[in-house]
């Protein structure tokens, strides 16, 4: 693409915070494109590093390699709420923190400007720029370069503009912005790319059917004033697309002269992209006595919680530059206050009075009890939320069922609880962390607000909960099949989990390479299950780390293909994955783990980012506040013969050490009877309970 140059240059435009170091200036390009460019120092606070040269030369070898991973941990996640970095200098070979590099693009226009006879179609032409360009035709070509460099992507389209947006690892900036900016200057728009697309288009519009916020939106544009822009079917799906087409309209056509009329500089804006503030985190986690040793208890905890949290309001409310978080996660109770440092401790010993002496009326009893039956009676309603649940009640020993907890609630009155709170704030065990503009006398002090506001028993260690996981037997291939809540919801998901190990003490190996096996085959699922078969529009792949065992999850959720039919296909990738890694070649290799290694490594982009990271070292009870950079190191000394050895100790069918478990949530358009066609092998498990009292489990590690 050749150079542009600008026509006008301003600095100095934008009003930032005194401690904000970046540096903004505006430019106008010849083709009418403006765009803000923001120079960040703690990216290069050096310069630009000359051996950091972009892959992309004239010579289009590539240079340098970098990657993204993720890791989700299911511990506090037992209700089946969906889920869901790093600081400081590392010795060696010049890692300092890293920060990604990013840009976002605005185009000046949306749903409004769809056709009456298409509609949907500016979400769908937002979907076709994904699709390959003139100067980079493969389709997966945009995705596949920021899977390897350590980025991601993503994109949305509104009423009035749509927004394109990337990150990326720092030093591969340029090369992302070559395949990026080619959506805007030579997009392909292939037929059969249309086709697919389509239904891609279509699978997210039947993820959201079920969404109330969008329903809702929906009902607005459907309620509108006739004639206005408004009053359009603004997401687009098969019907409003591909009808289209049977009705005569050349949807191709109408797609590129969208695009020409509107896609260009005149309507483009460009967004090209430590802690230094007096806040502080604190945050506490507090163990009470029997408050998980039954459901009654478990109820009863929470009611408590609640109702104290409503208590809270008002003192929380006047709190000005002040948050607050009150949570329940099994037996523990999580506060967290968040905000100026010299306001947290009057703040926290108003919280502690309260917590110490307060009895609830009968009033707010049966609002919050009311509000807990509601909440219990929709869990579970989306799929995927689902899906999750039920693994999770198959893998933690003491998990609580929601239709249970619903029977039992029913049941508790105020007598109950007042009678429980005593014993429920008799013995406490807290740990916490106080992160930020803080000094040391300072989080002393705080530590003895709670000394002396809470003063009761210290709770023996036998006396608090720690989860276990069920231990998989050998070779095992269990089943769960379960239809869905609502009704008339039409989404199937299959949530396939393979049980890996428990962490060993002070060992980051594990966790390395699953998260470099994630980082490999991510792209390639997405490109294979969404873009190329069209089974669904969530399709995704990644680590679990449940209560420190670890394992790995693919997922897909799809309104045209029953959960059979998914699981066949994802056991079909899984098979490829063995040839995909073969011909891994060694530059690949080593762009994907120095992706990961540059992703570990880099700047936490906020002090609450750095403070959760801290906390679940605590919460995990492993102490390692510098996991992530030895999880980097160990990064280096792994090669693609380790990640090879351990997908087959794994995930090879032939080997014992394959253990899975396939959740499958049928959707109300499928038939459970699909599932005659299980080979003889597999394990059902028709009950939760029954199958756990039979079960072998990991020793408590969280």
């Amino acid at each position: 693409m050749p150079e542009t140059k600008a026509v006008s240059t301003l600095d100095n435009v934008v009003v930032k915070s005194p401690n904000d170091r970046r540096l903004y200036r505006v430019i106008e390009l010849v083709n009418g494109l403006s765009a803000l460019l923001i120079h960040d120092p703690d990216i290069y606070p050096e310069g630009y590093a000359a051996d950091q040269m972009d892959e992309d030369g004239e010579d289009g070898e590539e240079e340098e390699e970098d990657s993204d991973g993720s890791y989700e941990d299911d511990e506090e996640d037992e209700e089946g709420d969906e889920d869901d970095e790093d600081e400081d200098e590392v010795e060696g070979k010049g890692d300092q923190q890293t920060k990604k590099a990013a840009a976002a693009m605005c185009v000046a226009m949306g749903s409004f400007l769809d056709p009456p006879e298409a509609q949907g179609l500016a979400h769908f032409l937002e979907h076709m720029l994904f699709m390959g360009s003139t100067e980079f035709p493969d389709e997966n070509e945009y995705d596949s370069y920021l899977s390897k460099h350590g980025g991601s992507s993503n994109a949305y389209t509104e009423m009035e503009h749509t927004c394109y947006h990337f990150e990326v690892k720092r030093e591969f900036l340029q090369g992302a912005l070559k395949r990026f900016s080619q959506f805007f200057v030579a997009p392909l728009m292939k037929t059969e790319a249309m086709e697919r697309e389509v239904l891609a288009v279509d699978s997210e519009f039947n993820q959201a059917l079920q969404n109330d916020a969008c329903r809702l939106q929906q009902l607005q544009c459907h309620t509108s004033a006739k004639g206005h822009p408004f009053n359009r079917f603004s997401w687009g799906n098969k019907k409003s697309l591909s009808g289209a087409m049977e009705n005569g309209v050349d949807l191709r056509e109408c797609i590129m002269k969208l695009y020409k009329e509107y896609y260009h500089g005149g309507l483009m804006k460009l967004l090209d992209e430590t802690f230094k503030v007096p806040r502080a985190n604190t945050y506490f986690r507090i163990n009470l006595k029997g408050a998980y040793g039954s459901v009654k208890n478990c109820l009863l905890t929470e009611l408590f919680i609640n109702l104290l949290k409503d208590e809270l309001n008002e003192i929380i409310y006047q709190a000005t530059k002040l948050e607050t978080s009150l949570s329940m996660y099994g037996d523990k109770l999580e506060l967290k206050v968040f905000g100026f440092n010299e306001k947290i401790p009057a703040l926290l010993s108003k919280i502690l009075a309260i917590a110490k002496s307060f009895i609830p009326s009968l009033d707010r009893f049966k609002v919050i009890k009311e509000n807990m039956e509601r909440g219990l009676r929709n869990t579970n309603m989306k799929p995927l939320n689902h899906s999750t649940y039920l693994r999770l009640q198959l893998l933690c020993k003491r998990i609580y069922d929601s239709e249970e907890k619903l029977s039992v609630l029913n049941d508790l009155s105020l007598t109950d609880l007042n009678s429980f709170i005593p014993e429920v704030r008799s013995q406490i065990f807290i740990e916490a962390l106080c992160h930020g503009n803080l000094s040391e006398d300072e989080a002393v002090n705080i530590s003895n607000i709670f000394k002396n506001s809470l003063t009761v028993e210290p709770l023996p260690v036998k006396s608090r909960h720690g989860e276990q996981i069920t231990c998989f037997p050998l070779s095992a291939k269990l089943v769960r099949d379960v239809n869905v809540k609502n009704k008339s919801e039409t989404n199937s998901v299959v949530e396939l989990y393979y049980q890996i190990e428990p962490e060993e003490a002070k060992s980051t190996r594990m966790k390395a390479v699953l998260d470099l096996f994630s980082e490999i085959i991510e792209e390639p699922l997405f490109n294979q299950l969404r873009t190329k078969e069209q089974l669904g529009y969530v399709v995704e792949c990644g680590p679990r780390l449940t209560y420190r065992v670890h394992g790995f999850c693919f997922c897909v959720q799809s309104s045209k293909y029953g959960p059979v039919h998914l699981l066949g296909r994802i056991d079909n990738f899984i098979k490829d994955i063995e040839g995909m890694l073969e011909q891994l070649d060694e530059e690949s290799f080593e762009d994907y783990r120095s992706g990961l290694i540059g992703k570990l490594l880099e700047k936490d982009p906020s002090l609450l980012s750095e403070t959760n990271e801290l906390w679940s070292q605590i919460v995990d009870k492993r102490y390692m506040f510098d996991y992530s950079q030895k999880e980097a190191e160990e990064l280096r000394s792994i090669e693609k013969k380790d990640v090879m050895k351990w997908y087959k100790t794994y995930f090879k069918e032939s080997s014992p050490k394959s253990r899975r478990l396939a959740v499958r949530v049928w959707g109300c358009n499928t038939n459970m009877k699909e599932t005659q066609t299980d080979p003889k092998s597999v394990q059902v498990i028709a009950d939760a309970v029954a199958f756990k009292s039979t079960s072998k489990f990991y020793p408590s590690l969280c």
